[in-house]
């Protein structure tokens, strides 16, 4: 009996050294958790084809890092790596053709640029962080917008001899280029992207008097063109927004909006809000496009214009309404209000109504809301350099202030707001390009072949003929009573 016990031990054991062999050299081992694992795009590989339709972009990078991912330039959003330094996005919709896949490190900071009219600055701060980060100075803006794709602030400014368009590297926060559109009698008025980010479009009144659209190239930051839009306007434009299909420029104006389409900014129609108003503020649209909100300082009113036939309703807020941001999943809208309400609310847009609201210290003026929705920051006009901070969380409560350390106010008489951005840290990215079959995705989309070793095909059976062996050889042993 004894016999027996040593000989089928000595078989298993054997056999459990087999297999551990096959699973080290087979490439099956866990994977190492190194903090230095470094940054990788795994799947899809070069030149793979891949179906059309969702896609799976998988990676390495250093364990809980977060990477920001682009798709033809233009952000996808981000992926968190695990502690084994993997990380996983989702493309929930990649059409037919060829592209390429830039992955980069970043931090999770979003920073927000409110232009500080009353010092001529642009201020930056840290949303997540709730602190001062910088003062970029001698742009003296109006307003200011953010282009992911192109990593840039473009600001409304004035300058010594005009106006231009100034482009800020949103890495180093540095002038990179600036575009002069008119002499010394130039008032810059506000100014927006079109939703692709290909274009940017400042709003000013020229020296002439009459009021202009300039349209820039965000690739060559180069003046395409400037478009006289004085004919139609009545009193004061100032709100400038494209629609989400990039069709047609609206634009805000003392008593109603003026549409207008592109690219040749041939004017389309004009919509009559409230002809005793006084409404300097934006224009922002539902997702599908189907409706526009703008809001209404003299009557405290928000007004929903339906797109299709620009006939409109209205809902009542607070006085002093201005500005308007949703959140990145269009379920709330949130607005503030300058004098005399110094407020800060938030609407339901499936009814219109107004489920919070909470009063501030100081009128706030400019408004942002981080593309995660998670966090809000507003600008106050009240000369302090006043900034506010709250959480989006179905509330409008500011959980902190700061303040500028120069001061100033960041009103401004376009009530644009440029969005926060997540800051990428200055590593170097890495890019993978692929094909996108037309056919439906068959599974081939974001997956790879593993090229593994064939050593666990030809360790392992040897394993379990071993252990096989050996129970026949301790079966056939003579047996001891």
């Amino acid at each position: 009996m004894a016999r027996k016990s040593v000989v089928t031990r000595g078989v298993v054991a054997l056999a459990g050294f087999l297999f551990l062999v096959s699973l080290v050299l087979g490439g099956l081992s866990p994977t190492k958790a190194l903090a230095d694992t470094p940054l990788a795009i795994t799947s899809p590989t070069p030149g793979q084809s891949v179906g059309a339709g969702s896609l799976h972009v998988t990676g390495t990078a250093p364990a809980s890092a977060q990477i920001g991912v682009k798709v033809d330039g233009v952000s996808a959003g981000a992926a968190t790596a695990t502690n084994a330094g993997q990380w996983d996005l989702l493309l929930p919709s990649v059409s037919a053709g060829s592209h390429a896949i830039t992955a980069q490190l970043q931090t999770s900071d979003h920073y927000a640029y409110l232009a500080n009219s009353e010092m001529g600055t642009i201020d930056v701060v840290d949303v997540e962080a709730h602190s001062y980060v910088q003062e970029i100075p001698s742009i003296n803006s109006v307003g200011a917008t953010y282009d992911t794709k192109n990593d840039t602030v473009y600001a409304a400014s004035r300058t010594d001899t005009g106006c231009a368009v100034v482009a800020i590297d949103g890495l180093s926060n540095t002038v990179k280029a600036s575009l002069p559109l008119d002499d010394s009698g130039c008032g810059p008025l506000n100014i927006t992207l079109n939703p692709a980010q290909t274009t940017a479009y400042m709003l000013y009144n020229a020296s002439s008097g009459d009021v202009y659209v300039a349209t820039i190239d965000t690739t060559t930051n180069t003046v395409l063109d400037t478009h006289d839009l004085s004919g139609p306007f009545r009193s004061q434009p100032s709100g400038l927004t494209v629609n989400p299909q990039g069709t047609q420029l609206w634009v805000r104006e003392q008593f109603g909006v003026d549409i207008f389409n592109l690219p040749d900014l041939s004017y389309v129609t004009m919509t009559t809000l409230n002809l005793s108003s006084f409404a300097q503020q934006n224009i922002v649209f539902n997702q599908d496009g189907s409706r526009a909100y703008t809001g209404d300082n003299t009557n405290g009113d928000i007004y929903v214009i339906n797109t299709n036939d620009q006939s409109f309703t209205n809902f009542y807020v607070g006085e002093g309404i201005s500005n308007l941001a949703f959140t990145p999943d269009f379920s709330k809208l949130y607005a503030i209000a300058t004098y005399p309400s110094s407020s800060i609310y938030v609407i339901d847009p499936t009814n219109d109504t107004v489920v919070d609201a909470q009063t501030t210290a100081q009128p706030p003026e400019s408004l942002a809301i981080t593309d995660d929705g998670l966090h809000f920051v507003a600008g106050d006009d009240h000369g302090t350099g006043g900034i506010f901070f709250g959480a989006v969380a179905g509330n409008a409560t500011v959980a902190d202030t700061i303040f500028a350390p120069q001061g100033g106010g960041f009103y401004t008489n376009t009530g644009n707001f440029v969005s926060p951005k997540r800051v990428l840290l200055l590593g170097d990215p890495v890019s993978v390009s692929f094909t996108a079959l037309g056919a439906p995705n068959t599974g081939l989309g974001g997956t790879v072949n593993k090229q593994t070793s064939p050593l666990p095909y030809i360790i392992a059976p040897l394993a379990v003929l071993s252990i096989a062996l050996g129970f026949e050889k301790a079966r056939n042993l003579p047996r001891h009573k």
